[in-house]
């Protein structure tokens, strides 16, 4: 969430901000994290990290996830397809693909935040956050404001 707030916080007006190579690069890095980032907990069933290996009642999640961000299972699969490809073609790997095609983070967005969401709900006690932030949405606010004020 870190990372989405700040590659936000680049744009405005449907353009950066600050178009130098630096911040191109540095806003263009903060997209590449959140498609790896969001591969591992919802892309690659096996990672430690993947909803499948935390969440006990799978279903119920499942069903809830996908009414949260307004797709069907079919259209998820394919949403995270496009999430492996880009990850796989153009960042873990640098193939012969020379057009990305970058997927929107709207989605990436919704999931991570009810996924966390939930595991912030099921456990009670709290203590599995350590230093993370209780509120997801208040800290992504938090971090695209500091965001903003750099690239002012």
């Amino acid at each position: 969430m870190r990372n989405l707030a700040y590659y936000r916080a680049g744009w405005g007006d449907g353009a950066l901000k600050k178009k130098t190579e630096f911040w191109i690069t540095v806003n263009g890095n903060f997209y590449d994290i959140c498609v790896l980032e969001w591969c591992k907990l919802f892309a690659d069933k096996n990672d430690k990290h993947c909803w499948l290996k935390l969440i006990e009642d799978k279903e119920s999640f499942k069903t809830a996830l996908l009414e949260n961000i307004d797709l069907n299972e079919n259209e998820f699969e394919n949403y995270a397809t496009s999430m492996r490809k880009y990850r796989d073609k153009f960042v873990a790997h640098l193939d012969s693909e020379y057009t990305a095609q970058l997927p929107r983070l709207e989605i990436a967005d919704k999931a991570v935040e009810y996924y966390y969401t939930q595991l912030v709900d099921l456990n009670g006690k709290m203590e599995f956050l350590g230093t993370l932030p209780r509120d997801i949405i208040a800290y992504k606010n938090q971090c695209k404001a500091a965001g903003v004020e750099v690239y002012s």
